[in-house]
């Protein structure tokens, strides 16, 4: 069978394989929302890639004894399963099998390809931290020392887990790690170069991020952190990803260092408490709607180097008074101040070409001699 055969297929219900396959391709039921009724073959051994991807109705997932292999999220977002066991014969796992689930128990036995202690799963030299269920009552943990890698999904859905005491060693943080965690404060080490896509998404608790060493931040990286107010980048930072802190109301203050020379797609889309941001001189590259929908932003300079001003990029901008536009823009789409109300005018170059018709007739226009 090939990879993905059935993927998103949502009207179904039922599959049943009486064909003694050997594996379970790469998303084979990926996103079959709908699909309450399967049971894995007993002749089954590998287990592909998201493989039973948000197959969010299925309700019992039963492993075969045979697997000895588990793809990475397997079996991410299946809410309705409540119990898994995997056997101990898996001795190659890739990471984030069991991410966004809300499991009541997860048994790995006693599995001598990793280390378990305390229900949480390791690396077999504890080098990477693969998974700390989330039905752990516990408020704190501490990452051994040797963690040198937090895997994806590894403290998903964690929401009583508050505070967690990261190791020195430590070096990066794999996709959707701590979503939807209820961590307070993130204090990562110098060590630490790398988060990964979505690494600390929709933690509604957070209010103190210190990440003095990391290079690089993926997309939605603190997205829906709803009770963040300030954020101090680091100065080792080259840019502020796609949608990196979109739909954070209270953040208020964001210091960008002069080391960030891009801000992509909705990089602050939605942002509502910002009144005003300081953009360094470094930064020559804005994506689209990256204020977008920023109600309390008052006012903005742009800096001189930057060559457009994107789509969306500061529309429903509700209270945006004034923008500093420089001589080095040459393009603007139309919709940039969309539903800016309170901008009255602009002042731009002569050269500037309004790609797709004209802005807002509230605007005026004025030109640089």
């Amino acid at each position: 069978m090939g990879d993905a055969i059935f993927e998103s297929c949502e009207n179904l219900k039922s599959v049943k394989i009486e064909a003694k396959i050997k594996m379970l391709p790469k998303g084979f039921l990926y996103r079959c929302n709908n699909l309450t009724d399967f049971q894995i073959p007993e002749s089954v051994t590998k287990i592909g890639e998201y493989a039973l991807y948000f197959c969010e109705n299925l309700k019992e997932i039963k492993i075969p004894e045979k697997v000895w292999y588990i793809g990475k999220w397997a079996f991410v977002n299946c809410f309705n399963v409540k119990t898994i066991k995997i056997p101990e014969n898996v001795k190659s796992m890739g990471e984030g099998i069991l991410g966004g689930n809300f499991l009541e128990k997860a048994d790995f036995g006693d599995n001598e390809h990793f280390t378990i202690i305390d229900e949480v799963v390791y690396s077999k030299n504890m080098k990477k931290l693969l998974y700390y269920p989330a039905y752990k009552t516990d408020k704190s943990f501490t990452i051994p020392d040797s963690v040198e890698r937090i895997g994806d999904n590894a403290f998903s859905n964690c929401n009583r887990l508050e505070y967690v005491k990261f190791p020195n060693k430590l070096k990066e943080i794999g996709s959707c790690s701590f979503e939807s965690c209820g961590i307070r404060e993130v204090n990562l080490p110098l060590s630490c170069k790398t988060l990964d896509y979505s690494a600390f998404y929709s933690c509604n608790n957070l209010t103190k991020i210190n990440i003095p060493g990391v290079k690089e931040i993926g997309p939605w990286g603190f997205s829906r952190c709803r009770s963040l107010k300030e954020i101090t980048l680091p100065n080792t930072l080259k840019s502020v990803s796609k949608k990196m802190f979109s739909t954070c109301p209270l953040l208020e203050k964001v210091h960008i260092p002069d080391s960030v020379k891009y801000i992509e797609e909705g990089a602050f889309q939605r942002c509502e408490s910002i009144k005003e941001i300081e953009i360094p001189k470094s930064v020559k590259f804005f994506g689209a709607k990256s204020f977008k929908g920023c109600t309390n932003l008052k006012s903005i300079v742009i800096p001189e180097g930057v060559k457009e001003i994107s789509r969306e990029q500061f529309m429903d901008c509700l209270n945006l008074e004034s923008i500093t536009v420089p001589k080095s823009v040459i393009q603007i789409f139309w919709d940039a101040f969309k539903n800016c109300p309170k901008l009255k005018n602009i002042k731009i170059n002569k050269k500037t070409f309004i790609c797709g018709c004209k802005l807002p007739d509230h605007i005026k226009i004025e030109y640089y001699k």
